[in-house]
């Protein structure tokens, strides 16, 4: 899924931007991919160990959503992935479509197999 996330700015300035927060979604997203299969911690533990550990633009991102899922109001992590995405990549560079492939990603975490999950992200 991540490898459709291709850049579509102009200018110069635009596209490194772009590329730098595709960059530190591929590495949260590996990071948090490696929390779960390898440290076998639950997923609201994995995302804020990763948003205490990335600190770039994302970092807000993960310890939002690792609140929302504690709060286990009822929602599913795909509906707090991409509400939370909406708000935490609105100032982000990427374009509109990169932003809303971000925010389906959240499906691939509720896969229950990690071979199904890994293949999915990669």
């Amino acid at each position: 899924m991540m490898k459709k996330l291709i850049i579509h700015n102009s200018s110069d300035a635009e596209y490194l931007s772009a590329y730098s927060s595709y960059s530190d979604i591929k590495n949260a997203l590996f990071l948090l991919q490696g929390e779960l299969e390898y440290r076998q911690v639950p997923l609201p533990e994995a995302l804020m160990v990763i948003g205490n550990r990335h600190g770039g633009r994302l970092a807000s991102f993960f310890q939002k959503l690792s609140e929302e899922l504690s709060k286990k109001e009822g929602f599913s992590l795909q509906e707090l992935w991409k509400k939370t995405a909406g708000f935490a990549l609105k100032d982000c560079p990427l374009s509109a479509e990169q932003k809303e492939e971000f925010g389906d990603l959240g499906i691939y975490f509720t896969e229950s197999d990690k071979e199904t999950r890994r293949n999915s992200l990669e």
